[in-house]
């Protein structure tokens, strides 16, 4: 079991309650256009848009609860949906591309996602060779504040994705990690399990080994530690899947979604031309979610400051993903942390 499949599970129990669903969706559409303020950390999300699809994923299915009941799940066939990829990428606060997730949506409601290392080297279009990770800052209007979204930014990411991994992105999204810990807080904290006490002067995080809830700060610091990681940066993206599947978890038992997709709204960049509604209507619960990390090569230093990242090979990279997103290839299991799986309850240790 993963995170796309908790998302569903804990939709289809909230989907038994309550819900003002014409609220909840006018404070999302609310929060579509571009706000000018500061949008702190970023964080992309595994699955697709949480901060705004797991709140909007709810709403068709609480307004339609009362409708004529489907029949059972066993002999219910989903209805064929349009294949996107969909590019959910996040930043820290100095606009440095701090995840970077590509996900396809299958034409059965099926989701495989490919992560790509923020320090994987790659070339931008007209900017040269630099990491994933500076490919949004260096690209488009630099005369803008980095600080604020900016649309020929977004699309010099989009293109670079597109180069290394040959596959055409249809809607990108981009996620405030403020907003995650804005979201855990409200609802009371998140439970996670490290395997040895965590402490790191850079993430701003000094917490004990074993099982316990995070709020506020430590949120931000459990999610943003890479620095001595047996495992350095893929350790934590294991470390977000642990967050997600959490946080969804605990999403399962919240009951004010307005509140919570108010909290949301300002921390949610989408591209225009996706319908996140419409997106969310056509979720189908139950449904498989595969992922994967990028074949690398090794790690070599370039530059004048010598700076380490990620060898890649985008004629392989883009044979992998042709593969792996028709479903042909399996993903490699992931180094040093725990596989996410289990019901919602399960805690699984990361490094």
């Amino acid at each position: 079991m993963n995170d796309e499949l908790l998302i569903r599970e804990a939709v289809a129990e909230e989907a038994n309650q309550a819900v003002d669903s014409s609220a909840v969706l006018a404070v999302l559409r609310s929060g579509r256009r571009p706000q000018r303020r500061r949008t702190g950390m970023l964080v992309a999300v595994a699955g697709f848009a949480v901060a705004a699809a797991v709140v909007a994923v709810v709403v068709p299915l609480s307004a339609s609860r009362d409708a004529t009941p489907a029949p059972p799940a066993a002999t219910t066939l989903p209805a064929p949906v349009a294949e996107q990829n969909i590019l959910l990428v996040g930043m820290d606060d100095h606009a440095l591309a701090d995840t970077v997730l590509l996900v396809r949506r299958g034409v059965d409601g099926s989701f495989r996602a490919i992560s790509l290392p923020r320090d994987t080297w790659v070339t931008v279009p007209y900017r040269g060779n630099t990491k994933l990770s500076k490919a949004y800052i260096i690209g488009g209007n630099t005369s803008v504040d980095p600080q604020k979204f900016e649309p020929e930014r977004a699309k010099a990411l989009v293109d670079t994705v597109t180069a290394v991994t040959g596959v055409k992105i249809d809607h990108f999204a981009l996620v405030t990690m403020s907003g995650f810990s804005k979201l855990a807080s409200d609802i009371g904290g998140v439970e996670v399990c490290l395997k040895a006490a965590a402490k790191d002067d850079f993430a701003n995080i000094n917490l004990p080994a074993g099982r316990q809830t995070l709020t506020g700060d430590d949120i931000l610091g459990f999610l943003r530690q890479r620095h001595g990681l047996p495992n350095g940066d893929l350790d934590r993206i294991t470390r977000q899947q642990a967050f997600l599947r959490a946080l969804i978890a605990k999403l399962a038992t919240s009951r004010n979604f307005v509140k919570l997709a108010d909290a949301v709204k300002a921390d949610v960049r989408v591209d225009p031309a996706w319908d996140i509604v419409q997106f969310a209507n056509e979720l189908v619960a139950g449904v498989p979610v595969t992922a994967a990390t990028i074949p690398y090569k090794g790690e070599d230093q370039r530059g004048t400051s010598g700076e380490v990242g990620f060898t890649v090979d985008p004629a392989e990279v883009s044979q992998f993903a042709a593969k792996f997103l028709a479903g042909n290839a399996q993903p490699p299991a992931a180094p040093g942390s725990a596989q996410a799986g289990g019901s919602p309850g399960d805690v699984p240790c990361v490094n």
